[in-house]
């Protein structure tokens, strides 16, 4: 299904979208946004720095992304701002992460954790059961169905808040096509790491299978083996750059080529862009319904997976009229491209 996909999601020139966002404005634009959604509960302390459970950066030169580390007391909150539609996007983007189901139920057993650690310390019973509670929410959020959700949200809220902004004559609709396009070759640009990697990772699963091997590491005559299978191969010279990335992964470069990592953005697209074309084409009340469900579903997202998210947010679709209709949805959207 995904091969078919990339070939109804085109590329698209890029083109830069020449619009300056200060910081206060940013922050202003995305706290106004959030409160017309109903979403703004601690966000504003968020954003300013004063959430006594959050450390927020927002800087040029900041990853975006929020996270948690260890024993760290914290949540970081991670945005790069650089005063382009990227940065304010990106501050809406991770804003949702922020205030989801996961992380508010990490900001609860991060609390207790604190106070215990206050109190008791470090090598107390106390603390250690408290510390495999956080440990047990964050293994659970690894599941492979509930991973792969896990950039749905922030998917939805970009697309709504491109609208907001156009809503606000701070961005032309031109402007929001240029983003859409950006994320359009963004889809593809994942969908083509999980292709080379899948290549690399069938290939060797064949000479271990072949050699009854059950070593996860492949020896040097396994290499030149694989080396000379994908020879044949036309992209030989991206794959093998792929390979060398699979290769040098680490924990901390692992997420920027990992291919279960870009699932997450690959099933974002495509469950926000069948959501919003559904909710363009609502009425009032349904709209405001499929928000409702849209917050209930952010509040809740870390109790649900893949499956059951798709009932929730459209009641009636599944896993195959989703991939239909946003084959529709692409297909169309090629047919009326603005650069």
């Amino acid at each position: 299904v995904l091969y078919k996909l990339q070939k109804v999601v085109k590329y698209s020139p890029k083109t830069k979208i020449n619009k300056r966002f200060s910081n206060s404005t940013n922050i202003n634009l995305v706290l106004e946004f959030y409160k017309k959604i109903g979403l703004d509960k601690d966000l504003e302390k968020i954003l300013s720095g004063n959430h006594p459970m959050f450390k927020t950066i927002i800087d040029k030169k900041a990853p975006s992304q929020v996270g948690h580390k260890g024993t760290d007391p914290q949540i970081e909150f991670s945005v790069g701002d650089t005063g382009t539609i990227d940065g304010v996007i990106n501050l809406a983007h991770e804003s949702v992460h922020a205030i989801n189901g996961y992380y508010n139920q990490m900001q609860i057993l991060l609390s207790k954790q604190n106070e215990i650690l206050k109190n008791f310390g470090k090598d107390s019973n106390e603390f250690k059961s408290a510390n495999n509670k956080l440990r047990y929410l964050i293994i659970s959020q690894k599941d492979f169905l509930i991973d792969c959700i896990t950039e749905t949200e922030s998917s939805i809220i970009e697309l709504l808040f491109l609208d907001f902004l156009i809503e606000k004559n701070t961005i032309s609709p031109n402007d929001k096509q240029l983003y859409i396009n950006m994320r359009n070759n963004s889809f593809r640009n994942n969908l083509k790491i999980m292709f080379q990697d899948d290549i690399i990772y069938s290939k060797i699963r064949d000479i271990k299978k072949e050699k009854d091997c059950h070593l996860a590491n492949i020896n040097e005559e396994e290499y030149y083996e694989l080396c000379n299978r994908l020879k044949s191969n036309s992209r030989y010279d991206d794959i093998m750059n792929a390979f060398y990335n699979i290769a040098n992964r680490t924990k901390l470069n692992k997420q920027n080529l990992n291919s279960s990592f870009v699932f997450r953005y690959v099933v974002g697209e495509i469950i926000s862009t069948v959501w919003h074309d559904k909710y363009k084409t609502s009425n009032k009340n349904e709209k405001l319904q499929m928000i409702e469900n849209l917050k209930t579903f952010i509040k809740n997202n870390n109790k649900l997976n893949l499956n059951n998210t798709i009932k929730f947010l459209f009641q009636t679709e599944n896993y195959e009229s989703i991939i239909k209709s946003f084959v529709k949805i692409s297909t169309k959207k090629e047919n009326n491209l603005t650069y």
